[in-house]
């Protein structure tokens, strides 16, 4: 048994033993904490970090225990909470140049007692992400001072530590690292979104929230390459929650086929059904030789921008596709709650606009493409990573 296969087991294993609880959660709209402690206590949350394996090798690992978990559970959204602590968050603090900032707040959020909120998006929409309202003044060499909204932030409800995206004077971006304690912080109420429901969401505000300075940094390297290379990073490993859920709802569809039966033929010797379960089959195999061909560039250094945006664009779109091809190869049984067939579509949809929606991925696809073209790499082959 090869090491990815161990990882993906050991960690469908643990899904498993957590997955009747986090079907409660899900319906309750609440975070499977039980769940989060033992990602923990397995490493999970730093393994991205200069602590664990780094974000290339790290990535890897991180593939087979979103797949898993996320087929043992048939929850498409607790992942997102994951990505955004150990992926986005400290990914980036990881780059801080400060190593007294860096060591106290990765001390703080490893082990994952302590969750972080990424707080990127604002009002005024997801597509412009990159161009915050978010200010930060430097009111002296020793503090500054942070100022704005960020809307249907990840892990909001519950961050102890926020690592904000904002701009400082001189236009430029910059991360902000924010206590959530801090007098000026407030988080709004949890927001109810259809699907994800156990990766929590909310408004947080700023109003001139006073930080010491040098927890406003630019990453090592840049902000725009870190930020290249972690966002890279997520809409890679976004693909393997996709799969796990596919292949799950897969998996029972054809249980479903094999106990059913109509005009005394057993329904998965039926043609209607033979086609809708092959095309589900299929968008697997597709999906998960693309990702697979995509994280293995990634974790060699190469530049997969585009490969990634296109990954996560296709795996969302088929992702909510074979949630429906299940219900409806499943019929009315595959409409209840029971089933948890609709939580898996869902939580498919929640993707789409989780992490940047699809207009977001195509400006990416295309300023790719034309950047390659004007480089004669009209077929995309390699090149070094730009960070």
């Amino acid at each position: 048994m090869d090491e990815n296969r161990q990882i993906y087991d050991h960690f469908r294993a643990i899904g498993e033993r957590h997955a009747a609880e986090v079907y409660r959660c899900w319906q309750a709209r609440e975070f499977p904490q039980a769940l989060w402690d033992e990602l923990g206590r397995e490493g999970v949350q730093s393994v991205a970090t200069s602590r664990g394996q780094g974000l290339e090798a790290g990535a890897l690992f991180l593939a087979q225990v979103m797949e898993g978990v996320t087929y043992a559970t048939l929850d498409g959204g607790f992942m997102i909470s994951v990505a955004v602590h150990g992926v986005f968050g400290l990914g980036l603090i990881d780059r801080c140049p400060s190593e007294t900032v860096r060591n106290r707040y990765l001390d703080r959020l490893c082990s994952g007692k302590e969750i972080l909120a990424f707080a990127v998006t604002e009002p005024h929409g997801g597509t412009d992400a990159l161009n915050p309202s978010t200010r930060v003044v430097h009111c002296s060499s020793d503090w500054c001072t942070v100022t704005g909204r960020k809307w249907h932030i990840t892990n909001a409800p519950f961050a102890a530590v926020i690592l904000a995206l904002a701009k400082d004077e001189e236009g430029r971006l910059v991360l902000a690292i924010v206590d959530r304690d801090l007098e000026g912080v407030s988080v709004g109420p949890t927001l109810a979104p259809a699907g994800a429901r156990t990766s929590p969401v909310a408004e947080i505000v700023f109003e001139h929230v006073r930080i010491p300075a040098d927890h406003v940094f630019r990453p090592v390297g840049g902000v725009n390459n870190a930020l290249r290379k972690v966002l890279t990073a997520e809409k890679i490993l976004g693909a393997y929650p996709a799969i796990g859920m596919m292949d799950r709802v897969t998996a029972e569809s054809v249980a479903f086929a094999r106990s059913r039966s109509g005009s005394g033929q057993a329904l998965i010797r039926q043609q209607f059904m033979q086609y809708r379960l092959t095309e589900m089959q299929i968008a697997i195999e597709t999906i998960r030789a693309f990702a697979q061909r995509t994280l293995e560039r990634f974790a060699r250094g190469e530049d997969v921008t585009l490969e990634a945006a296109a990954l996560k664009l296709q795996a969302m779109r088929v992702g909510v596709e074979t949630g429906i091809n299940a219900i409806q190869a499943c019929g009315s049984y595959g409409l209840q709650e029971g089933s948890r067939l609709p939580m898996a579509m869902l939580d498919g949809l929640s993707g789409t606009i989780g992490g940047g929606t699809e207009e977001a991925q195509r400006m990416i696809i295309i300023t790719e493409m034309m950047r390659r073209r004007s480089r004669g790499q009209p077929r995309g082959e390699r090149e070094p990573s730009a960070s």
